[in-house]
């Protein structure tokens, strides 16, 4: 496997941004995949959760570790270069087992289909990758097994993380002192608008984020700035 974070980026060449050669790079990580749809075996396995890596991984390697969750439809150059930005900005970054996490149910799109399930465990395999397999859709059930570990997301999702209408009476801080309590901590990327408007979480002006500005960790322009998506790579015909 990739083994600790700082070696993430090892199986990748350097990050390319054309839309064209990226489309081109998720379509062969889908053609992988699908070629390795019944050779993947776990690694780990922790009652739901499967992990799957080129190597042994410890439980132990659980706490303390960054966790990219995602569809991940497809895995592309925008998200290993994020990955990257989110373990250099963590202190002690190098030493944190990094996890990429595909959750089965997925709170908007229902359950994923096992064959499509093992195409998507293969793109991360097939380039030493540690993937793990999980059922939490709510980051407050990721954060009970992840404890004390750091969540990579972008804006758009710490935006709906933070907002009161998606919780009960408790609200999204009470959700957040919970996720405090368990030691979780996000890496939060920006992104830019169709108009070329950057935005960005602003830790001291919302109302939640403020209460708890230790759990913050902003990734800037500068770490990170990447115009990709796995959206319009699938409307490119990419896609698994």
């Amino acid at each position: 496997g990739e083994g600790r974070g700082a070696r993430v980026t090892q199986p990748m060449k350097r990050l390319i941004v054309g839309s064209a050669v990226a489309t081109t790079l998720a379509a062969s990580l889908c053609l992988r995949a699908a070629r390795r749809i019944h050779m993947e075996t776990p690694c780990l396995v922790d009652g739901e959760v499967k992990v799957y890596s080129r190597g042994k991984i410890d439980k132990g390697a659980i706490a303390n570790a960054i966790v990219f969750a995602g569809s991940f439809n497809p895995l592309h150059e925008g998200h290993i270069a994020l990955a990257r930005a989110a373990v250099a900005k963590v202190p002690g970054g190098g030493s944190r087992q990094l996890f990429y996490e595909l959750a089965v149910n997925n709170a908007d799109k229902g359950r994923i289909t096992q064959e499509t399930l093992q195409k998507r465990i293969a793109q991360f395999t097939s380039h030493g990758l540690t993937v793990a397999v999980t059922p939490f859709t709510l980051y407050i059930a990721k954060a009970r097994y992840f404890q004390s570990a750091y969540f990579i997301v972008g804006y758009d999702t710490i935006i709906r993380i933070l907002d009161d209408k998606y919780y009960g009476p408790e609200g999204a801080l009470g959700v957040l002192q919970d996720l405090h309590t368990l030691g979780a901590r996000f890496i939060v990327a920006g992104r830019h608008d169709n108009d070329g408007t950057w935005n960005e979480l602003d830790i001291a002006a919302h109302p939640v984020a403020s209460q708890y500005p230790d759990m913050f960790i902003l990734l800037t322009k500068d770490d990170f700035c990447v115009k990709l998506s796995s959206t319009e790579i699938r409307a490119r015909g990419a896609h698994l």
